[in-house]
């Protein structure tokens, strides 16, 4: 796509050709690391073969009878192709949770990112993790994101145009990080106050905002954010579905931006 409305389909991007990810890639993250997209994703083996032998490097992915996930970094085995159809993979861990959120650096220089168990994972080069643990009170629910508060609009004091009389707001501390999930049908989102953590602490995180506030209106599920280097923009996707007869599909992009006043999120389509 050129402008992020129409699109072309285009060749499968990234198979799942690996005894790791035999069944299925399931739903993974997309990460710009020193200029060049990594993926990480849940590979799900197949642990239902009859007669299957144990691999030395992932026994999980046995005959026990189970399906079994398996995270895995891909980066692009030719940099320079523009569809990105060819990727080069490494396993990272053993039988662990799906949904791997979007990764972020730390002020520390650490990459972090976080799955379905609300479990933080750690790592310096991007390439090797660890399991970090989990920050108390985060809610559990399908893919997961965790990230720093998005672009600030609507600073106090400055004018709204075409809005009579004065917005009075409740004096709250101001968020540093968004936490997002998907559970009972919808997109619901966190804000709150997250100390980043030394070495393998996962940190503390304070929500500021309960309950959870839905993001998204209507039979939207499973979104998944992007950080746009490029542009310095939070970028959100949504997966629609429409109906058994109809199928799925995805919403439009948005830029997610934080209001102050409001102290509320919100969703804007992208400026293309």
């Amino acid at each position: 796509s050129r402008d992020l409305v129409k699109w072309a389909h285009l060749p499968v991007a990234i198979w799942n050709d690996k005894l790791y990810d035999s069944v299925a890639i399931y739903t993974g993250s997309a990460t710009v690391v020193n200029g060049t997209v990594q993926l990480i994703y849940p590979g799900v083996c197949d642990g239902s073969r009859q007669g299957s032998v144990p691999h030395p490097l992932w026994p999980s992915c046995s005959d026990d009878g189970a399906y079994h996930y398996n995270l895995v970094r891909a980066e692009p085995a030719d940099p320079t192709d523009r569809f990105l159809t060819n990727w080069t993979k490494h396993l990272i861990v053993n039988n662990t949770q799906r949904d791997p959120s979007g990764a972020w650096l730390t002020p520390s220089g650490q990459w972090r990112m976080l799955t379905w168990d609300q479990v933080f994972w750690g790592s310096v080069d991007f390439m090797t993790w660890e399991k970090i643990g989990q920050p108390f009170g985060l809610p559990v629910g399908d893919c997961p994101s965790f990230f720093p508060l998005p672009r600030i609009v609507g600073v106090a004091g400055q004018p709204k145009a075409g809005v009579s009389g004065v917005i009075k707001s409740q004096p709250q501390q101001q968020p540093t990080h968004v936490h997002k999930v998907s559970a009972s049908g919808g997109d619901w989102y966190l804000l709150g106050l997250y100390e980043e953590g030394s070495g393998l602490s996962p940190g503390s995180w304070i929500p500021i905002d309960q309950p959870s506030r839905l993001l998204d209106y209507g039979l939207v599920y499973a979104s998944k954010d992007f950080f746009d280097p490029v542009f310095q923009r939070r970028i959100m996707w949504g997966h629609v579905s429409t109906g058994d007869d109809t199928g799925n599909c995805m919403t439009l992009p948005r830029e997610v931006l934080y209001h102050v006043e409001l102290q509320q999120l919100l969703f804007a389509p992208l400026v293309e």
